[in-house]
């Protein structure tokens, strides 16, 4: 596991994505937004490519991802490998309730990624910060959900458009992007195992979105160019909401 560099920057605005994620739940009290400033006082960076947690491992230093892209993962032994999640500025790392939490996946580095030490939130843990981590954990079970259904059952178009809406969304949530406007440094290899499918067909299915209208890509910022229609057709759900069964 490589080992962070550590470097200081501006603790107020190097929280914002945390800040922003979090208010998303729920309006945060002085004390605890006073409380989540003062962890970016110290920030560890690491390289693209670099281990963050090794599946199976105590999570003994919590951490929110201030800056940069990761995902988890996890490998096969013939070294092909599923990504389960992107995540991005504002998410956690082993932030749980419950303590040092069994890592289930790797988590790995897709660019430069800055993090901040989370410890001090969980100990003692309050009910306010009790209350925010439910609703990340349910968040993050949608998600997954969602994640599933995107590879059982949606087509390479519809799972393509519908993990670009939720992107977009998050980034949005965070304050780091917009909804159909993001800067996106996710390689099409690792696009493809997010996806389930070989990197020719992503290639192809983006090239297909963009003859469609639906998206344009500029060195490396992603365009939504019809928000509504990629919605519609990858049957979109916000995380939460649950859609209605058909008869």
């Amino acid at each position: 596991m490589m080992r962070p560099t550590v470097r200081r920057a501006g603790p107020q605005a190097l929280m914002s994505p945390v800040l922003a994620r979090l208010n998303g739940f729920s309006p945060l009290s002085a004390a605890l937004v006073e409380q989540i400033e003062g962890l970016g006082r110290r920030t560890e960076t690491v390289a693209a490519g670099a281990t963050l947690v090794e599946a199976g491992d105590l999570a003994t230093r919590p951490c929110f991802i201030v800056d940069g892209w990761a995902c988890r993962l996890r490998m096969l032994p013939d070294g092909r490998r599923q990504l389960f999640n992107l995540l991005i500025p504002g998410d956690g790392l082993g932030v749980s309730i419950h303590p040092h939490p069994l890592a289930q996946s790797h988590a790995t580095a897709l660019t430069r990624v800055t993090t901040v030490d989370a410890s001090v939130l969980l100990d003692p843990v309050s009910e306010e910060i009790r209350r925010l981590m439910v609703r990340i954990a349910a968040q993050d079970e949608s998600l997954l959900l969602g994640h599933i259904v995107r590879l059982g059952r949606q087509t390479a178009y519809e799972r393509t458009a519908h993990l670009l809406v939720e992107i977009g969304r998050r980034l949005q949530a965070s304050g780091v992007g917009e909804a159909a406007a993001y800067h996106f440094p996710v390689t099409q290899e690792a696009l493809a195992d997010m996806l389930g499918l070989s990197i020719v067909h992503v290639n192809r299915t983006l090239q297909q979105l963009r003859r469609d209208g639906l998206i344009d890509m500029v060195r490396g910022e992603m365009h939504l160019l019809n928000l509504d229609t990629l919605m519609s057709i990858s049957d979109f759900q916000p995380s939460g909401a649950v859609p209605t069964p058909q008869a």
